[in-house]
């Protein structure tokens, strides 16, 4: 897995042509390798496939239901104690949480720290703090304060080596 997750950090830095959306979609995938593993353990379920449009990032299976997680690595996280929940691109287009079908968004809140919580929890929380839309360089999203998310609603927490 150290050799896989090199060749990526090693292709981002390497290729100056490739454009930031490009280098944050392969971070992007890089954490979603990392993530495999640990949530087969979390969720007692096999891994099953990628998915390469917005409507979640990985599909695992357990004996009776199909269990869809959205990946997400935030980097502001340790300078702001915030994590931003995208639900726009290019300041127009739904996108991030307002279109997912994912039953679950894990944020990585560091290489390997990382949080799980339930799509339909992350909503609730969305809805019952009613933060301002923030407008990024590619996507608009919210901002929620991490320890008000942990503290008011179910969020679980885990570490890579743990796994």
């Amino acid at each position: 897995m150290k050799f896989i997750i090199y060749i990526f950090v090693v292709y981002i830095i390497m290729e100056p042509d490739l454009s930031t959306f490009s280098k944050r979609l392969r971070v992007g995938e890089c954490f979603e390798f990392k993530a495999i593993k640990p949530l087969e353990k979390i969720f007692n379920a096999k891994f099953i496939s990628k998915c390469y449009n917005k409507d979640y990032d990985l599909l695992f299976q357990t004996y009776n239901k199909k269990i869809r997680v959205e990946i997400k690595r935030d980097y502001k996280y340790t300078e702001t104690g915030n994590i931003f929940i995208q639900c726009a691109t290019a300041h127009t287009n739904m996108s991030g949480i307002l279109t997912t079908t994912a039953d679950y968004y894990v944020f990585f809140l560091s290489d390997t720290d990382f949080s799980l919580i339930e799509t339909k929890e992350l909503k609730k929380a969305i809805h019952e703090l009613n933060p301002d839309i923030k407008t990024g360089n590619c996507h608009d999203g919210y901002i929620l304060n991490y320890e008000t998310l942990k503290n008011n609603y179910t969020l679980r927490e885990f570490n890579l080596n743990d796994f």
